[in-house]
């Protein structure tokens, strides 16, 4: 396999690890920095089949991973106010300045799954938990959104995850230093959704839609 261009920007690095792993090979050999702190934060589902160090075939310490079930960044405030995972994110936002920030979706999420399909007793905790039903209440518009869609009913929950990767993306807009970064430029937005049969679609800012990856 050919190394990546260590002169490429470090995400397109990343992706390069990602398009290696979800076609079986080993990601290169790592030809990016290797910082004594993190420069890149990913957002990742907390039940992600792969952690995002083994998808990317990032160093160790490369990247600052925050983990919320389901995969949503929750807003800056209101009932949806989630001060563990709004302090990881301002962490690696305001405290270590990473460059990068990932939001990963991915096809096999349990909780997505459970939400879009599953009649198990199990699943009743997403409405009558503790914490889930907070976290179920506010899933609800990516949920309607891919019960409504024209797809085949196994693609639904990719559309939710993909919906969900869009509210997290609302979400942000909702902390006044994310936004900060974002115009000065200082701070750059990745989504990037995953499947297990090897499907790596990047967003496109300009049109707000998911298109295959192109190396």
């Amino acid at each position: 396999m050919s190394e990546p261009d260590g002169n490429l920007p470090i995400a397109e690095i990343l992706a390069a690890g990602v398009r290696a792993t979800l076609a079986g090979s080993a990601p290169a050999p790592w030809s990016g920095p290797r910082p004594d702190a993190p420069l890149v934060g990913v957002i990742m589902a907390a039940d992600a089949p792969i952690a995002p160090e083994q998808l990317t075939g990032a160093p160790p310490g490369l990247l600052f991973s925050i983990r919320p079930v389901g995969g949503l960044m929750p807003p800056a405030g209101g009932e949806g106010l989630d001060r563990a995972t709004g302090a990881a994110l301002e962490f690696a936002l305001r405290f270590l300045g990473v460059g990068d920030l990932i939001l990963f979706g991915h096809g096999n999420c349990a909780f997505v799954r459970a939400l879009m399909m599953d009649a198990t007793p199990a699943a009743g905790v997403l409405v009558q938990g503790d914490y889930l039903p907070s976290l179920t209440e506010m899933l609800t518009p990516a949920v309607t959104r891919a019960l409504s869609a024209d797809v085949d009913h196994a693609l639904r929950p990719k559309i939710c995850a993909q919906e969900i990767m869009r509210l997290s993306l609302e979400n942000l807009m909702t902390y006044p230093w994310f936004v900060d970064r974002m115009l000065d430029g200082s701070l750059r937005l990745h989504g990037w959704y995953v499947d297990q049969d090897g499907g790596f679609e990047r967003l496109d800012p300009a049109t707000d839609e998911f298109e295959p990856d192109k190396p």
